[in-house]
């Protein structure tokens, strides 16, 4: 309320009982004076969902830690997997063995002299035992049928002819032997040479039967292991369902909002 008067005087004096300005002929009061207060509180709908939840929240609690899984969780070696190993064991001296076998055979023909095989000296008199008996039987009796009709029979002549075919017959001879023996030692290396081409396929063949005996432990060890491994995800899907339906219902909870209550009390004017 106000009271038109002199207002260069309003607002010097001040009465604070009835909370407005005072003069001996004016009065001027503006509205105040008071507190007012305002409170939100969930609204009842919202009451229920947050009672639910701190009810599963009790029930999460009552769940206590998660269990670690008591059983093995590396499937033990199967009896065929260690019968495996053990004869890949002694497989693999079997393999050295072949490799120092191949090894030593090699050598041998490298360093390999054939005039030092005694088996040799019948080799060689067996493929020139034509030419001798070529030499004696066909060569020297023409020679001397000839000589004879010539009139030269035991004259120098006839030892010319002699010493000539001769000549040739031993020629002839240690060509033929000489040939004979570098084939043999050219055949001798190059079959020690074809044998290291299949020192792998020969250690492979001294592997393989271990080998299939490991494979056959190894199936039954992954057969083991998968069935742990199912057990194992069993049990950790059995500690951790109960508290994923909690967590999913209190989500699903959460997600609704029936909104909230705002009340105001007090003040004045």
């Amino acid at each position: 309320m106000k009271l038109k008067g002199k207002r260069s005087q309003l607002g010097a004096n001040y009465d604070e009982s009835i909370g407005c300005f005072t003069d001996s002929y004016m009065l001027q009061c503006k509205g105040g004076g008071g507190s007012q207060t305002t409170t939100t509180e969930p609204s009842k709908e919202q009451k229920a969902i947050l009672n639910k939840q701190l009810e599963l929240a009790g029930k999460m609690e009552d769940l206590g830690p998660q269990q670690f899984y008591g059983g093995d969780l590396v499937a033990e070696q199967d009896p065929y997997s260690q019968l495996g190993l053990a004869s890949q064991f002694g497989a693999a001296g079997a393999m050295g063995n072949i490799s120092d076998i191949a090894a030593g055979r090699f050598k041998s023909a490298m360093e390999y002299d054939p005039l030092q095989d005694p088996q040799n000296q019948s080799y060689l008199d067996a493929i020139t035992a034509p030419l001798t008996e070529q030499f004696t039987e066909e060569t020297l009796p023409a020679l001397t049928t000839q000589a004879m009709q010539q009139g030269a029979y035991g004259g120098d002549r006839a030892a010319l002819l002699k010493a000539e075919a001769t000549g040739d017959y031993m020629g002839k001879m240690a060509q033929t032997r000489s040939q004979a023996l570098q084939d043999i030692v050219t055949s001798n290396r190059q079959l020690q040479a074809d044998m290291l081409t299949k020192v792998p396929s020969l250690q492979e063949a001294a592997l393989q039967p271990s080998q299939v005996i490991r494979d056959i432990g190894a199936d039954y060890e992954g057969r083991s292991q998968a069935e742990i491994d199912a057990a194992r995800e069993r049990f950790e899907f059995e500690q951790q369902a109960p508290g994923q339906a909690l967590r999913d219902a209190s989500s699903m909870l959460g997600g609704i909002d029936f909104g909230s209550v705002t009340k105001t009390t007090g003040g004045g004017k």
